[in-house]
């Protein structure tokens, strides 16, 4: 080896030890709780309870089964609208589409925030409704046939939570 090479070598060296140092010396200092701290942490990161005190994200029963116009005045003008031979799919803000059949707002799916929200009974508080018990479940979905009135409200999920609820209110 020359002395060329070791030259390169003790410079590199010297550049990562220094990119180190650097890195230390930037790096913020690790949070620390006063002894005299009375907030309630614990509680704070409790996402679980949280969610369950949470608003309701939709009031299904304010547009679900309505004529358009009355949808509308809940879910505000939709963004697109498509016609097929015997309904109309409208998209709304907040991850809503409705299928308009018969001018009624029959097929709703409601989008959940991906990975913000267990796929649990306790969802059906934020479409505005009471927890209730699905009559059937499996490991990606949860159904309660009949709710309410409609015909069908399902919500489906994957490994990280709940991805959107269906509603069918009176067509199947």
């Amino acid at each position: 080896m020359n002395s060329k090479n070791i030259g390169v070598i003790i410079g590199f060296l010297l550049l990562l030890g220094g990119g180190g140092a650097w890195y230390l010396w930037q790096r913020a200092p690790a949070p620390t709780v006063a002894a005299d701290d009375a907030f309630d942490y614990d509680r704070a990161f409790d996402r679980e309870r949280l969610e369950s005190e949470r608003a309701p994200l939709w009031l299904v029963r304010d547009f679900a089964g309505h004529t358009r116009a009355e949808a509308e005045i809940v879910l505000g003008q939709p963004w697109q609208c498509a016609a097929a031979l015997e309904s109309v799919r409208c998209t709304y803000a907040n991850d809503v589409e409705v299928v308009y059949i018969a001018d009624r707002a029959d097929w709703l799916t409601l989008r959940f925030e991906y990975g913000r929200y267990a796929l649990e009974p306790a969802l059906l508080n934020l479409l505005g409704l009471k927890a209730a018990r699905p009559d059937r479940q499996d490991a990606v979905s949860m159904t309660w046939a009949p709710l309410g009135g409609w015909r069908q409200l399902q919500i489906v999920g994957d490994d990280n939570g709940a991805l959107f609820a269906r509603i069918k209110v009176s067509h199947e």
